[in-house]
């Protein structure tokens, strides 16, 4: 079986603090969890593929953004001709 961690170990291993795993939780975009009794716990391989998702999503922002930046220089660089 995998791995289980707490909120506290699993806020830890993904490198953000105990309340911001909980807002994540709170509006859907966290890792998911479950229940244990009274704990919320993490699968290990779970929050690895939850953080390899954020890494893709950030680099899709962040490519759109480049573009967009691009596109726009292109669009100035016309009006000024």
């Amino acid at each position: 079986m995998a791995e289980a961690l707490s909120v506290n170990d699993a806020a830890r291993y993904i490198g953000v603090g105990r309340t911001h795993l909980y807002n994540l939780l709170s509006t859907g975009e966290g890792p998911p969890s479950f229940r244990a009794g009274k704990r919320r716990l993490f699968r290990k391989d779970a929050l690895d593929q939850w953080m390899k998702v954020q890494e893709r999503r950030e680099l899709v922002a962040r490519v759109q953004r480049e573009i967009a930046a691009a596109e726009a220089t292109v669009s100035q660089n016309k009006m000024a001709a």
